[in-house]
């Protein structure tokens, strides 16, 4: 972090950092000192696939709707509070957000006009955000060969999908529709032959 500037008080070092957040620590020294922020709040985010399960991979981030900056970010809270697995710290001011949150093998999330009021609570979204998983056509948790099978019915025009659906069966980057290619590479992953899928590379 970039230090602005130091402000000595009675008892107390206050230091100002970036985006307007404080952190202090004791002027004594008394050993280990946990350093606490002073002027964010102090919010906690769960981050589960369709089916509960908690993911431990996942970047979750504020953005600030007029900048288009991030004013909050799990990277950045991590090397402060640490966080458990699947449960993500993010320090933030209060105000009006983006909320944008990726994970290794899932679609990115965007939630709209989220809100961090002045008691720290978080307005928009639950305790918990919700991913869904790349290849995961029929969005119950998991890859499979009915996942295949939707995706070579839907290239054949027997069936069709949704634009959820369809986002979630796109793993192909180099072509915009989906085709017997996602299936292929979908069908790939199931048999073990596929670590990830190109488009979350």
């Amino acid at each position: 972090l970039r230090i602005e500037h130091l402000l000595f008080e009675t008892a107390e070092m206050e230091i100002e950092v970036d985006r307007g957040g404080t952190m202090w620590v004791p002027e004594k020294d008394v050993g280990a000192v946990e350093m606490k922020p002073l002027g964010l709040h102090e919010i906690n985010l769960i981050a589960r696939d369709i089916t509960g399960r908690e993911l431990s991979e996942a970047v979750i981030k504020l953005i600030d709707k007029e900048t288009g900056e991030a004013r909050a970010s799990t990277e950045e809270t991590e090397t402060l509070k640490g966080s458990e697995e699947g449960v993500y710290i993010l320090a933030a001011p209060e105000g009006s957000f983006r909320l944008e949150a990726d994970h290794p093998g899932f679609l990115p999330l965007v939630i709209e006009d989220v809100v961090v009021n002045e008691d720290g609570g978080l307005e928009g979204v639950g305790e918990a955000v919700v991913l869904e998983r790349y290849g995961d056509v029929l969005n119950n948790g998991e890859v499979g060969i009915a996942d295949v099978m939707e995706v070579l019915r839907y290239a054949a025009g027997l069936d069709k999908l949704d634009e959820d659906a369809l986002r979630r069966a796109r793993v192909n980057v180099e072509n915009e529709e989906v085709s017997i290619r996602d299936a292929v590479l979908i069908l790939q992953k199931v048999v073990g032959l596929l670590d990830e899928f190109p488009v979350s590379g």
